[in-house]
């Protein structure tokens, strides 16, 4: 999680349309760094951010989601 790849303004985002989609969820899912003190910052922050709505999913390499679980949500996925 870093402020360049924005999650609060994608939770924002996804909120505008789950106002017209309601059964839409979301699911951030990155890989954080142990050495890395400002990205669990950030990561907090956007757990805060999330408002403890039960559709949006925040994942990281820390709780169970390894590279064969995230592969499926790259965009740049190739075969």
């Amino acid at each position: 999680m870093d402020p360049w790849k924005d999650p609060l303004g994608v939770i924002d985002a996804y909120r505008t349309v789950k106002a017209a989609l309601p059964e839409m969820q979301l699911a951030l899912v990155g890989s954080m760094a142990s050495d890395d003190p400002e990205g669990w910052d950030f990561f907090n922050a956007t757990i805060a951010h999330a408002d403890g709505d039960p559709d949006v999913h925040i994942l990281n390499n820390f709780n169970n989601v390894g590279r064969s679980r995230s592969t499926p949500f790259s965009p740049t996925q190739t075969c």
